[in-house]
């Protein structure tokens, strides 16, 4: 399983875009949560361009957990078709021939808040929603939780104490690393007092301009884990749902992002090794299977999701 937080701290790095890049090129199912406080709504309006029109998201959670009912399947029930691929398999399932068969690993979006509001009076969902989203390792999708800007007050610590990795994306200018360097500290005292290892890291967008890897790890007192290029033409796909551009899977963000996989299921494992913990990130997979390719496989349906909960496997390592 994995669970990975992102967070950015000023300068637009591109959070949300490594966020539905990194949903899009993971090796497993996926599921990508919107969890943005300033309620943008970036992937409904950016990546998915307005063109999936619900009321589903983070605030019918919230209603949930205040009438009592289990967030599993709520969650199941409040997500949305990352990819055109995944809709035709949603839609497939609700048709009277019932659900069709797991194709290969699926990719779903939890909507985000509707209103700022709604995040301010989150709090007390988040321990249960957290654990929630770690159960889903059973039925075999991590999760990729974008959490926008980060506040003054830090995360939601019940995702930073269950989090594999709570990663900080940031650019190598000195505009981006001197409020980065402040709010690194914070993370590094909330991920303190989840105990155990420091689960942090950086993802730097546009390595060596100017300042490399190494010097910003010194900078931020946390490892670098991976880099991604700057490469507009390609981010605006991710971050707006532009038209794919010529090459567009060999392009450098596409291969960086495959790279980026490979470097954070590596760091996960490492850490969950060093705390004896059984490996459940999945087994690797080529990487030149192209970012086209993964996003057209089929996705999980809920009711697929349901039937494993329903089954009693979401605990029992089901990774299919």
């Amino acid at each position: 399983m994995a669970l990975i937080v992102l967070t950015s701290v000023s300068g637009s790095p591109g959070v949300t875009t490594t966020s539905v890049g990194l949903a899009l090129t993971w090796r497993r199912a996926t599921l990508l949560v919107d969890a943005d406080p300033a309620a943008h709504q970036a992937v409904l309006a950016g990546y998915l361009a307005g063109q999936v029109a619900t009321a589903k998201g983070l605030q019918r959670v919230a209603e949930a957990h205040r009438d009592r009912r289990p967030l599993l399947e709520v969650v199941s029930d409040e997500t949305v078709p990352l990819t055109a691929a995944d809709h035709e398999c949603a839609v497939q399932d609700d048709s009277p021939g019932g659900p069709i068969a797991d194709r290969g690993p699926g990719r779903r979006l939890l909507p985000g808040f509707a209103r700022p509001a709604n995040a301010g009076l989150f709090g007390p969902v988040w321990p249960e929603l957290a654990d929630a989203l770690m159960r889903l390792e059973g039925a075999g999708i991590d999760v990729i939780v974008d959490v926008g800007r980060m506040e003054r007050q830090g995360l939601p610590q019940p995702l930073v104490d269950r989090a594999d990795l709570v990663l900080l994306v940031t650019h190598s200018n000195l505009r981006s690393l001197a409020p980065a360097r402040t709010y690194a500290g914070l993370l590094r005292e909330q991920s303190r007092l989840a105990g155990g290892e420091l689960n942090l890291g950086v993802v730097v967008v546009g390595d060596q301009l100017p300042y490399g890897r190494r010097e910003i790890s010194r900078l931020l007192e946390l490892p670098v884990v991976s880099v991604l290029p700057v490469d507009a033409a390609a981010a605006a796909v991710f971050s707006d749902g532009a038209p794919r551009p010529r090459r567009f899977d060999r392009s450098p963000l596409v291969r960086g992002l495959h790279h980026a996989v490979d470097d954070l299921t590596g760091q996960i494992r490492r850490r969950r090794s060093r705390l004896g913990l059984e490996d459940e990130v999945g087994p690797p997979m080529p990487s030149t299977i192209s970012a086209q390719d993964r996003s057209a496989v089929p996705l999980m349906t809920n009711a697929w999701l349901r039937s494993t909960v329903d089954g009693g496997n979401v605990d029992g390592g089901n990774h299919g």
